[in-house]
């Protein structure tokens, strides 16, 4: 009785972490109104800025392009205003993105495009540096 306890504390607890991470994973994306195009871009920094709440990120991709991303903690420009990252996010990102431009590492950078006339319309929602 007591091995058929255990086992089913296990297993609720493993059902748990694996409910608490989906739950973190689906929460951390931006809702979005309509359906936006999505990219990766993974490459090395060659510039990162942050001023009035707005990080901008340039990534030198396997092909030379350059592609700037941006990161908004305040409104970003219409019709995008719903993609606001909490300030801390936008200094993780910051971080990451100079530990790569001074470490010469790659970054990995998640981003969906919801206006693309815009000067920054690639959002970016996931970053992380590469091994």
């Amino acid at each position: 009785m007591l091995n058929l306890t255990l086992n089913a504390t296990k297993k609720i607890g493993a059902l748990f972490a694996m409910a608490s991470s989906l739950m973190l994973t689906t929460t951390s994306t931006p809702a979005l109104a309509a359906d936006p195009t999505s990219g990766v871009v993974d490459g090395i920094v060659t510039y990162t800025e942050v001023q009035q709440g707005i990080l901008v990120v340039n990534v030198k991709d396997a092909t030379g392009a350059i592609i700037t991303v941006a990161a908004y903690s305040s409104a970003p420009p219409a019709p995008c205003q719903s993609w606001v990252q909490s300030a801390d996010t936008l200094k993780a990102y910051q971080s990451i993105a100079q530990s790569a431009q001074l470490s010469g590492k790659q970054i990995h950078i998640s981003y969906n495009i919801c206006d693309p006339s815009a000067t920054r319309a690639k959002h970016a929602w996931a970053v992380g540096l590469r091994q």
